[in-house]
């Protein structure tokens, strides 16, 4: 029951959109690297409800925690994608068809990725039994990724944004930061002296 009183992640999609959208040349770094969770727009729970997961799940879900670990070449990739519940590792040539169990055996997955650009990687999946058809659009920047992810059978798209470790935010992106504060300890202003009461 605690895990269902913490925050989600989704109040800062508009300024994670906006930072990890700038226009930034990847040409000649490494998208390789470790990519975390930090944000999703408000579409994700509807997204995730599309999808049957079970309403006891979905808050869960939306509460935890999730870090990609990616590796690409010219030729395909390997992610590994940890989060509270479960690590799951894939390794995939683009343009080749490849499967993969989701939800618990839920069902299988059939995708086909490609990376049309040095910073982009564009995959479809199908889902045969269901006849479900999603996409999956992973854009790069210098500071992290923005996966943009459409059930295309429902016309319901979510993004999700992940900083990738080692490239810290600049000065005008405030952080939020945990602070302990006792509500009974007494300041030096005593606030039987303060005038305004």
């Amino acid at each position: 029951l605690y895990f269902l009183t913490l925050p989600t992640l989704a109040g800062d999609a508009d300024k994670w959109d906006e930072m990890l959208s700038v226009e930034s040349s990847l040409w000649n770094s490494s998208v390789d690297g470790t990519y975390t969770l930090v944000s999703y727009d408000d579409n994700y729970e509807t997204y995730l409800k599309s999808m049957g997961i079970p309403w006891l799940v979905v808050p869960l879900i939306l509460r935890g925690s999730e870090s990609l670990e990616i590796k690409l070449s010219k030729t395909g990739a390997e992610i590994k994608t940890i989060t509270d519940w479960v690590t799951r590792e894939m390794e995939f040539e683009f343009d080749t068809v490849f499967n993969m169990t989701y939800g618990r055996g839920m069902g299988i997955m059939y995708n086909i990725c490609e990376r049309p650009q040095h910073n982009v990687v564009f995959c479809k999946s199908e889902e045969r039994e269901k006849n479900w058809k999603l996409s999956s659009h992973m854009t790069f920047s210098e500071r992290g990724m923005v996966n943009e992810r459409i059930f295309l059978n429902k016309n319901i798209g979510a993004k999700k944004y992940y900083q990738k470790e080692g490239f810290g935010l600049d000065e005008s992106f405030p952080v939020v930061t945990e602070k302990e504060v006792d509500i009974f300890a007494e300041d030096d202003e005593s606030w039987e002296e303060d005038e305004d009461w």
